[in-house]
């Protein structure tokens, strides 16, 4: 029986990305797989990506690189975003892990002029390094163009399925799919009302699907009243407040049964429109599912 909720992660998709933001950038792929591969599992998606070739990694935190450092060997590159913290020197050199600290600014938007006057001053910065790697381009960076590559790409978000920066881009493809059981279906009376706070009030007669998917799972209370979800082959909204293990969901006069699922993000509703249904960002939706939410991986 599966779980009441779920994230399946498509490690098939993910590879696709990879290689996707390789042919686009037009140099080796370096993968961000810190905050556990943005929730998605990092040793999972790390060990799918060495098979498609990568051969180094970015993490965040000096523990992280310990982790990976376990699970893939003495091979792979790991890099630590967060540098030589206080206290971890010994840590990095035990785990042959190396500390470094760049970002591209405002790569959300490829018009900011910031993003040139960045990468001019990084170029000419490492004129100082020969023969040492240059890594510049994060996810919203692979697209700013090729001159921003230099020796190796380091994206994020995209390899997990969402856009460079916000902006949903057609070639990359979906790898989270967050869904939930449907636990009852209630038809509601107009004037009745739905959730804490009475959050929906029913202007029509409707029916209400009660989900199992909350904010002890990662379902953002944002997602109230703007998010929808992806039932029965359409997309209906989430009404009233989302509580800590369910929401409620508008399914009109759709046929829906206790055990069908929803979708709240995934190849039907994309993660980049979710989460600006949420007021967010791809990023803190991927990494805000729990861990009582198991991780099904496919492919």
């Amino acid at each position: 029986m599966p779980s009441p909720a779920t994230l399946t992660v498509d490690l098939n998709a993910l590879a696709a990305n990879f290689h996707t933001l390789e042919a686009v950038g037009g140099a080796p792929v370096n993968p961000v797989v810190k905050a556990d591969s943005y929730g998605l599992g990092a040793v999972a998606c790390a060990t799918r990506l060495m098979a498609e070739g990568a051969r180094t990694f970015f993490v965040a935190r000096t523990a992280e690189g310990e982790v990976l450092r376990g699970a893939l060997g003495p091979d792979p590159v790991l890099y630590v975003l967060d540098g030589c913290v206080r206290g971890t020197a010994q840590r990095l050199i035990a785990a042959d892990l190396r500390p470094v600290l760049n970002t591209l600014a405002c790569s959300d938007d490829p018009a900011e002029p910031m993003n040139r006057r960045q990468r001019d001053a990084f170029a000419a910065a490492t004129q100082r390094y020969p023969g040492v790697t240059r890594s510049f381009a994060n996810s919203g960076g692979v697209f700013l163009g090729r001159d921003y590559a230099f020796d190796a790409l380091r994206p994020g978000i995209c390899l997990y399925g969402g856009g460079p920066e916000g902006r949903p881009d057609s070639r990359i493809r979906a790898v989270a799919t967050l869904e939930a059981e449907v636990l009852q279906v209630r038809a509601v009376p107009a004037g009745e009302t739905v959730g804490y706070s009475r959050g929906f009030h029913a202007k029509a007669p409707t029916r209400i699907a009660t989900c199992a998917a909350g904010y002890a799972d990662g379902l953002l209370r944002a997602y109230s009243p703007h998010g929808q979800v992806f039932i029965a082959g359409a997309l209906r909204p989430i009404v009233g407040r989302v509580s800590m293990d369910v929401c409620a969901v508008d399914i009109g006069d759709l046929e829906v049964s206790v055990g069908d699922r929803i979708e709240l993000y995934g190849g039907h509703r994309m993660l980049d429109d979710a989460a600006t249904a949420a007021g967010t960002i791809s990023y803190e939706l991927l990494t805000s599912v729990t861990a009582r939410v198991p991780r099904l991986y496919i492919g």
